[in-house]
């Protein structure tokens, strides 16, 4: 479940990804520290600080590894969590194209 979580709440990055391709829309500083910071925050909101503090002695290599043994062992959960998180980073563009002059609030809550 935990990295089902966190794989669908990587849309706000997929979201920059898709209108850099579909609309040509460059994505600010700011915006890229935000996808960077809201992916941080679920991961340490999912995971325990103690497992942090393990990877971080021990390089990004004990972090893929345990994140590939959970992909392996859930593979469907991690497809529908990729899809989800596409299918409403698609919605936040759609939504943008069709009333630019929407506040993003208002779209992340439509």
């Amino acid at each position: 479940m935990q990295l089902a979580v966190s794989l669908f709440f990587t849309n706000p990055a997929i979201d920059v990804a898709l209108e850099r391709v579909i609309f040509g829309k460059r994505a600010n500083p700011m915006t890229i520290v935000g996808c960077i910071c809201s992916m941080a925050g679920v991961c340490l909101i999912n995971y325990p600080a103690c497992e942090f503090v393990g990877w971080a002695r021990n390089g990004i290599s004990d972090f893929l590894a345990a994140a590939s043994a959970a992909a392996a062992s859930h593979q469907l959960g991690v497809v529908m969590s990729l899809v989800a998180a596409l299918a409403t980073a698609g919605g936040y563009c759609c939504m943008q194209a069709i009333g630019p002059e929407m506040p993003l609030v208002a779209i992340m809550w439509w």
